[in-house]
Order: C-alpha cells, then structure tokens, then sequence
C-alpha cells in the first residue's frame, strides 16, 4: 500500500465522538470503541530486546501486550497484538502492494517467525495456517510417492511476487518436505502460490511443484 493511502481519515462519527470527548460529554471508552483497526504498516513492527524478553519470561508469558505497553511500544505495534489476541508481534514489515508481507514472531514457542499476508481480505492470511496448505496433495508428484513418510513441515521460506495471470499477486513460498519428522531429513521443497486478485482479496493456494 502507498503511504498515502494509510492515512486514516477520522469521517464525521469519530470526529464527533472526539468532539464529545473533548467537551466532557462522552466517556473516553467511546472513543476506544470507535477506533478501527488501522492499516498493518511499518509503525506496527516492535524491535524486541532478546534478551529482555528471556529475564522477563514469566510477565511475557502472562500478557504479550501488557509487557509491550511497558516497553514503550507504539500504537499499532499493540493494535495488531490485540488483533491476534496476545499470541505474537509484528517483527518485520515490506510493503509488495495491494497486499504486503510480514512476519510475526511468538515468544518462546518458536526459533522461525510466521509468514503474513496483510492488508488483503481477510486483513491477515497466516501463511503457515494449516487451512491454506493441508489440502494441498503432495501424492500427486511421483516423486513425493517414492516416500511413504514424506510430509509438510511447516518451516517456509518466502521466494518472490509476481504478478497473477489475469490480475492481483502471486506470493510464492517454498514449505520442506521432510522424511516423516521436522527432525528427519529433508526431502525437498513444496512451491506453493498464494493468489489475491486485484482488490487484494485472498482467492486460494496451489501447488506450483517441487525442488530438491
């Protein structure tokens, strides 16, 4: 998205309640309540202090947000961990258009962030969400058939955007194949397309091949 289109216009309901809140005439909860999720942009990334978060491991453990807050997080570095009720942070942020990418980082459950897709409909695709992948049939590849154990494992690497034929974005991304554990060897790799047409709606996954 352009910088320009991420600029929030309050419209006449909010500016009213803003004016009722400064005239003392309505609660400030109000104005909470009118608030709309702003766009996912580069304001919403928080650069964690390693470090910190592993000597405060239990107060982030107990609220993600609330330990943000008193590190003097920003606004919308808040607004989308409230947005995924507490689970993780935005850590990294690069605008690719209609659609952007991100990535999100969960404390302490694992090394790798996830892969997002934001900005869209819906505002956030998880990439590595089994709903998006799982009905993908790797036993289609003959060469996926020569093992019985082979599965997804959710380690993803973003590849590249291109453009979709007939209009929108292609994200690309290339999911392990692996013998049978996240700990066993690795088989290959699975290229899988995210597709949004032109107004950045999410349309489906498909299984583009295979790479060794």
């Amino acid at each position: 998205m352009s910088g320009f289109s991420r600029l929030f216009w309050p419209g006449p309901v909010l500016a009213l309640v803003i004016f009722l809140t400064w005239a003392g005439l309505a609660p400030h909860s109000a104005l909470a309540q009118a608030r709309i999720l702003p766009q996912i942009g580069p304001d919403a990334v928080w650069k964690a202090d390693w470090q910190l978060l592993a000597r405060h491991h239990g107060e982030v453990l107990a609220g993600l947000e609330a330990f943000m807050r008193s590190q003097g997080a920003s606004y919308q570095a808040l607004a989308f961990t409230r947005s995924v009720k507490g689970e993780g942070f935005l850590c990294s942020f690069t605008e690719m258009g209609q659609v952007d990418l991100a990535q999100m980082q969960v404390p302490f459950k694992n090394a790798d962030p996830d892969y997002l897709l934001v900005n869209g409909t819906p505002q956030i695709v998880a990439v590595g969400q089994k709903q998006y992948w799982q009905p993908l049939d790797l036993r289609k590849n003959p060469w996926v058939g020569q093992y019985p154990k082979a599965d997804w494992f959710a380690r993803i690497n973003f590849l590249r955007l291109v453009s979709r034929p007939g209009g929108g974005q292609r994200f690309i991304f290339a999911f392990a194949i692996q013998d049978g554990c996240r700990a066993c060897a690795l088989l290959g790799k699975a290229l899988v397309a995210y597709d949004f047409d032109p107004a950045g709606k999410f349309l489906s996954t498909r299984l583009l091949g295979f790479s060794k």
